[in-house]
């Protein structure tokens, strides 16, 4: 989800981008960084000639903001402490939840690891690894990814009249961010086709976020021919979920 959230702000703003994909469990593609999670994004500066690395979705979003939108980060959302509850703490309650969810874990271990059937004993390993490390954030972030994106629909309504976060009457970066997060959530515990009747679905539902998200989809559709998640992704290797 961190990486198709990035990756659909780069088509939402069609953005030139070149993917690799990260090879799990070795990781061998990002061998040379020591940064081993994903997303991982190489900027390419003319002026210096070289690529600079910036790793974490969160962290992403905040150094590409103005050159997508033109408008400073901090002056448009506040300080990062609010910028941080923005861009962090709502898809941590998304995945923490996803996590929670009877049957969670074999969805994340099956993302990761791969389609159905391939490679078992390593689903088994990521089930181990990734277990306790949400049983952490259970207990540290209480809060649901229901009362997150209800606070996020609160924070929407206090800023302007517009449907969206961005004040305007299209999507901006934190809109297509989350958006890019939650359709990639939704993809992995549902099965093709049928997002819409997934826990993630009734959630927004509930929170009265789900004619923003619906808004979101339709321009997001309107400029980008790739889906955040393609059909074809659900039956291939998760990895290529990942640039």
């Amino acid at each position: 989800p961190p990486s198709a959230a990035i990756r659909a702000l780069l088509n939402y703003y069609q953005v030139t981008q070149d993917r690799i994909i990260m090879d799990m469990p070795f990781k061998s593609s990002v061998s040379k960084s020591t940064y081993k999670l994903v997303p991982q994004l190489l900027i390419f500066s003319n002026s210096q000639n070289a690529y600079f690395q910036v790793n974490d979705s969160w962290v992403i979003l905040k150094n590409v903001y103005t050159v997508l939108s033109g408008c400073d980060v901090t002056e448009d959302i506040g300080d990062d402490v609010a910028v941080k509850e923005l861009t962090c703490k709502i898809p941590l309650a998304l995945l923490k939840d996803e996590h929670a969810r009877e049957g969670g874990t074999t969805d994340f271990a099956r993302h990761f690891m791969g389609a159905e059937g391939w490679l078992p004993p390593l689903k088994w390993v990521c089930y181990m690894l990734v277990k306790p490390k949400f049983e952490k954030l259970q207990q540290k972030f209480p809060e649901t990814f229901q009362s997150k994106i209800k606070w996020f629909m609160e924070q929407i309504r206090s800023r302007s009249s517009s449907q969206f976060y961005s004040k305007a009457d299209e999507p901006g970066p934190v809109d297509v961010f989350l958006y890019g997060y939650i359709c990639c959530t939704m993809s992995l515990c549902s099965d093709l086709g049928k997002e819409d009747e997934s826990w993630v679905a009734n959630d927004l539902r509930a929170a009265g976020a789900m004619e923003w998200f619906q808004a979101v989809d339709v321009a997001y559709r309107a400029r980008s021919d790739e889906k955040v998640v393609p059909d074809h992704a659900k039956q291939e290797v998760s990895s290529s979920f990942y640039f």
